[in-house]
């Protein structure tokens, strides 16, 4: 050993670089016994010195040689590869020695060698960044070793920390290691070491900036105690991140804005003196400031995230100081805050004092205390009264969540008084439902503190009535309460809201939300899981009576709150009840082979138990069973639940039969029929035969709930081939007016050995079209005709020619058209709505087929329609001969009626078809242009085409939003043309209903404004993708704008003491777009560049209709865009040759510019104001109203 380690301090001694390595490749290997440190340890001193020495002296000979970053600049490849890698090499084993000096060495040593410190600073001094790729190890080893001589506070740490420090956080930032973020808040100190106002720690700033965005500092303790104390550094810096953090929180999660308040409280707490004052007053008290006023629009609103920073704060009240700075930085904010006219100021400032309460200084007097205490009381009584809405909603929680909280120091009659105005006042607030849901969000908070029970007992009572509010929202969370005080002892729900007013909310309940919640309210009070089943049944019937609808909706999902065995077992009770109630009612001698000794006297028990049962409530029982598994026939056709199906299909395969037999009740048919659904075929061999043949011997007049059960049945039997072939012939036999036997039973193309039979003479056509509809719109049936959709496509085939039938109606040449009798009219239009959504649902089903498909189709149907319907809406049935007039008059009148009913059902018809192909994104492009070509010839028709004006509203909202929709590509699936023609064209029927003798006009206004204004709301979504969205819709509604106008500019001309009132159809749509800034800019826009590119240049009725509409919007617009409008149209006027009139006119407009220059005033005086009307607007407007009366003239 002492012969390697003289060795070992020759080879450097020598200046012998390859001797070196060969020692250091020895100390790495494994299987060699020489050690660095152990012969470290057993140098004296001298030989120290005489090693770090010579370490120091080679490395200096080296570098100067071949220094760093020669390479990059080298260009010859001679020398190069050779020396290089061995410098590295050489640089690492200097690095490995340097390292393991510093283990072996002790914790305070008393020298180090000064030439050791020498060969550091040569590392430290390689710049770190600038090594080549591939040197990383050696980087972080040089890294290391300052990193320990720091740690290890050697003398002359100093000098080694400038490079290394921003190495490793770049490193951390890099890889975004645990590791690396613990090093750097290790070397924190040296932050201490820096000078932040010189220019040279530039990069370092930019570094810690990033630092404070990094998510692995912020998710990591050390990392964001190394944040907290970078806040410590420098004042000026400290605000420099206080302003990064700033710009992070629009983006940040919930999660990561509570761990910057960490970083905020943590830099407050250790800090002192001015480094205090920057933190309270430009960070904390900063973020206090914004967080009031913020916006609160949207889930996860400004105002939101900045109370989530400052919730950690809020927090720690308990330790010492926070409380004192809390009430100190607040102070200056809060109470202002309470008293400002903008009512979101108000929320947030509601919303921090519940965050903070009790605002106070513990070390103030007992008085002051009080004092300060009874003024929040007090401003929280001043917020439950609030004007605005969102306010008194905010206070609710508020004063909830603080008498929760601090119930027992909070004196009682304030917590009445409380209490009281929630229960009693607010609970009942008509003006906003999301006050009253408030009400009941902050009851659940209360009931959660036990001491509030006594106190809410009385009161809650006076809320039954809320279970019927008209809000669903309000209803749920009142559920919600009535589900947390079914968890307590003290209060009864039913006490609160009695068990008859649920029932009668559930009979008429259509929310899925509320009914789930209202089950789950009553589920142990009429189907309680820890009885027996006999008690259940008793239950059941009890429910039966009582409230049938409520019952059924109850059993829908009362399987949800029980075990599918357990469901069974109850359906199965039901099912034996039901036998023994037959068996009486029939003949008691009556012996049921199937049913079992054991089974029969189970059956006998129940039936003592339960009574006797009425014929209403033997009906329920066995819709109940209907119902209920119903519910969980998905669940049992699982392997583990085969033992409960399979006795489910043992009983009632016995028990079916015997039902059918003895029980000729409609209901209890027909739930029967329900049941026999669930069951295999097999199991039911003679019904199954004879299933079909019921269901076409059923009467024409036969309701869904006679057919609908059978039709169930035979496509869970796989028999939907076999009804689409009824419907079929049915159909075929009314189209083509023939009739043909069927063969019952037939599945596939060789028909089997079974008994025929003819057609009842009985047309049942309009039955089938019924069938039809039922099957298209049952999930199991729909799901079964999937599966055989060419027998859907030979309907649709015979369907399609009811066309053929309707036209020749409509244009018959006969001076005497064959009548229509409301039962043809009937057929004709329930035919064609079945032939349109039947090639809808073929579209999917064909879609991998060679088939021309649904859009075909409905293309011929809009060429059909334009060719054959709109002319009969657009022209009056004539007959030739007077004296047939005379004779048929009032006859003749009730024809035409009929014909226009029906035409105007399938107009009706094509455009909700349409509508459901562009929200289902069926079509393409061509299909869109052409569904738009049909609605231009029926705005050719005029007013008389306001009544599509609800399916034409439909259609384009539908049309904007596809607009909106983008494929994988990025590119937009349906382009703007067609918006704008079915814009334009739904203007121009509104615009003929202005002109017409009867005023249909406010109600077809009533009728398009809700789907205008969502139309105009996507705008603003649209405008973001494409900047030419926007005039679409823009440019046909400034068309209308202007043509309306100018319309009636015209009729005004004659009348002396005509206003200048805009018409009905302007004012309606100005209304509309002045209703959002967003939409006004943007019509602006759309007008300003209308004005400018000189489309009205040579129009003086236009430039009137501009200058009337930019008065209509003078005080509510950009006064900006209405000058540059104004003064356009003013200079085109200058040289206009107008003639006498003309000049007259002009000198009218010029003077009319200058008052409306004056009408921008109040616009500019109603900004500075705040919304409040001044005398200076009221006075302009009057002047503005005269002038214009003049210029109309």
């Amino acid at each position: 050993m002492m012969n390697h380690r003289e060795q070992f301090l020759n080879s450097v001694g020598n200046d012998s670089p390859q001797a070196f390595l060969r020692f250091i490749e020895q100390h790495n290997s494994k299987n060699d016994s020489f050690n660095i440190e152990e012969a470290l340890q057993t140098l004296p001193k001298k030989d120290h010195e005489r090693l770090w020495s010579g370490l120091r002296d080679m490395t200096r000979r080296l570098l100067l040689t071949n220094p760093v970053g020669s390479r990059e600049n080298d260009d010859s490849e001679d020398e190069g590869p050779s020396e290089w890698p061995a410098l590295l090499s050489y640089l690492e084993g200097v690095t490995t020695v340097g390292l393991c000096a510093l283990v072996v060495m002790p914790e305070k040593p008393t020298h180090v060698p000064s030439a050791f410190l020498e060969t550091a600073a040569i590392l430290h001094g390689l710049s770190l960044m600038s090594l080549p790729e591939g040197s990383e190890s050696l980087q972080n080893d040089i890294a290391q070793l300052c990193e320990l001589w720091f740690l290890n506070e050697l003398e002359g740490k100093e000098e080694l920390i400038t490079q290394t420090f921003p190495y490793l956080i770049i490193r951390s930032l890099g890889r975004g290691l645990v590791s690396d973020v613990k090093r750097v808040w290790g070397l924190r100190q040296c932050l201490l070491l820096m000078d932040f106002d010189d220019e040279s720690s530039e990069s370092l700033k930019q570094l810690l900036h990033q630092c404070m965005i990094h998510p692995t500092y912020l998710k990591l303790e050390e990392g964001r105690r190394f944040l907290s104390y970078s806040f410590g550094l420098n004042p000026g810096l400290a605000k420099e991140f206080h302003k990064t953090i700033k710009n992070q929180i629009p983006y940040c999660t919930m999660n990561v804005l509570s761990l910057y308040g960490e970083v905020y409280f943590r830099a407050w707490r250790v800090a002192s003196g001015a480094y205090l004052k920057v933190l309270e007053e430009n960070c904390i008290q900063d973020l206090m400031f914004a967080a009031v006023h913020a916006q609160r629009t949207g889930t996860k609103s400004m105002a939101s995230r900045l109370r989530k920073v400052l919730e950690y704060i809020h927090q720690q009240k308990k330790q010492r100081g926070v409380d004192e700075a809390l009430l100190r930085l607040y102070q200056p904010i809060i109470w202002r805050a309470f008293k400002v006219a903008n009512p979101m100021v108000r929320a947030n400032a509601a919303a921090l004092l519940t965050d903070t309460f009790p605002l106070q200084n513990p070390d103030a007097g007992n008085e002051e205390i009080d004092e300060l205490l009874q003024k929040q009381f007090d401003i929280l009584k001043d917020l439950l009264g609030d004007a605005h809405p969102t306010v008194r909603a905010t206070a609710i929680h508020g004063v909830c969540r603080i008498t929760g909280v601090f119930w027992e120091l909070i004196p009682a009659h304030i917590i009445k008084m409380f209490l009281t105005k929630l229960v009693t006042e607010l609970a009942f607030d008509t003006s906003s439902s999301a006050v009253r849901v408030a009400v009941f969000q902050g009851l659940k908070f209360l009931l959660d503190n036990r001491l509030s029970h006594p106190l809410l007992k009385p009161l809650l009572s006076n809320l039954q009535d809320l279970v019927h509010d008209q809000t669903e929202r309000v209803r749920v969370v009142f559920l919600d309460v009535l589900l947390l005080v079914k968890g307590l002892k003290a209060i009864k729900f039913w006490n609160i809201v009695p068990l008859e007013q649920l029932l009668a909310q559930l009979e008429v309940e259509q929310s899925a939300a509320v009914i789930r919640r209202l089950v789950k309210l009553l589920v142990n009070s009429f189907h309680p899981t820890n009885k027996s089943v006999d008690v259940q049944a008793t239950r059941c019937s009890a429910l039966w009576q009582s409230n049938p609808l409520a019952t059924r909706k109850f059993y829908q999902y009362v399987h949800l709150h029980t075990t599918i065995s357990a469901t069974g077992k109850f359906i199965a009770f039901l099912g034996n009840c039901l036998v023994k109630c037959a068996k009486n009612e029939h003949d008691e001698s009556l012996s049921l082979e199937p049913v079992s000794q054991a089974e029969d006297k189970e059956n006998s028990e129940c039936l003592e138990k339960l009574g006797t049962y009425d014929v209403n409530t033997l009906a329920g029982l066995a819709e109940t069973i209907a119902i209920c598994w119903g519910g969980i026939k998905d669940k049992l056709d699982k392997s583990a639940n085969d033992a409960t199906r399979s006795k489910l299909v043992e009983k009632f395969t016995n028990a079916l039969p015997f039902l059918f037999g003895v029980f000729k009740q409609t209901r209890i048919q027909a739930a029967c029929l329900v049941i026999a659904g669930f069951l295999p075929s097999s199991s039911l061999p003679a019904f199954s035969a004879k299933c079909l043949s019921s269901l076409s011997s059923l009467p024409a007049s036969s309701l869904s709930s006679e057919y609908g059960p059978l039709l169930n049945c035979l496509c869970a039997w796989d028999r939907t081939t076999d009804v689409l072939e009824l419907i079929n012939d049915l159909i075929a036999s009314r189209m083509t007016g023939q009739r043909r036997d069927i063969k019952m039973g037939e599945k596939t193309r060789h028909r089997k050995k079974s008994v025929t039979f003819q057609l009842p003479p009985e047309n049942k056509h309009m039955l089938a079209l019924d069938f039809l509809s039922w099957m298209m719109g049952e999930p199991t049936c729909r799901t079964a005709v999937q599966e055989h959709h060419d027998k859907l496509r030979k309907i649709a085939d015979n369907l399609r020619l009811i066309m053929a039938i309707i036209e020749s109606h409509l244009t018959s040449t006969d001076s005497v058209p064959v009548p229509l009798s409301e039962s043809d009219v009937e057929f004709f239009q329930k035919a064609f709505q079945a032939y349109c959504l039947s090639e809808i649902h073929l579209h999917h089903m064909e879609r991998n087929d060679d088939h021309e498909g649904a859009l075909t189709a409905m293309e011929n149907v809009l060429v059909w329609g334009d060719r054959v319907l709109l002319p009969i809406i657009n022209k009056d049935r004539k007959v030739s001969d007077e004296s047939m007039k005379v004779a048929t008059g009032a006859k003749r009148v009730r024809e035409e009626e009929t014909f226009c009913c029906l035409v105007i059902h399938l107009v009706e018809t094509i455009l909700m078809c349409l509508s459901e192909i562009v929200m289902l994104r069926m079509a393409e492009e061509k299909f869109y242009n052409q569904a738009a070509v049909f609605t231009t010839s029926l705005a050719k028709i005029g007013c008389k085409a306001v009544e599509f004006l609800p399916h034409l509203s439909k259609l384009l909202y539908q049309l904007a939003q596809s607009v909106l929709l983008t494929d994988e590509t990025g590119s937009v699936t349906v382009q703007s043309g067609p918006v704008s023609i079915v814009l334009t064209n739904i203007l121009q029927i509104l615009t003929a209903c202005d002109s017409t003798e009867v005023d249909v006009l406010p109600q077809a206004l009533l009728t398009f404004r809700p789907a205008l204004a969502e139309v105009l709301q996507l705008t603003e979504l649209g405008r973001k993708r494409s900047s030419g969205f926007n005039a679409c819709f823009f440019k046909p509604l400034l068309s209308a704008l202007l043509a309306n106008i100018t319309q009636q500019t015209h009729v005004m001309e004659d009348v002396t003491d005509a206003e200048p009132e805009l018409p009905a159809f302007a004012s309606f749509i100005v209304k509309i777009i002045t209703s959002a800034h967003a939409l006004l800019r943007s019509f602006l826009l759309e007008l300003k560049e209308r004005v400018l590119s000189g489309a009205i240049d040579e129009n003086i009725d236009q430039q009137e209709a501009v200058i009337s509409l930019l008065g209509a919007l003078g005080g509510k617009a950009d006064t900006n865009a209405i000058k540059t409008c104004a003064l356009h149209i003013s200079e085109q006027l200058k040289t206009c040759d107008l003639g006498g009139v003309g000049k007259q006119r002009y000198v009218v407009v010029v003077v009319f510019f200058v008052v409306l220059l004056v009408v921008t005033l109040p616009y500019l005086v109603h900004v500075r104001t705040r919304g409040r009307t001044t005398p200076e607007m009221v006075s302009c407007s009057v002047l503005f109203r005269k002038v214009f009366s003049l210029f109309l003239r």
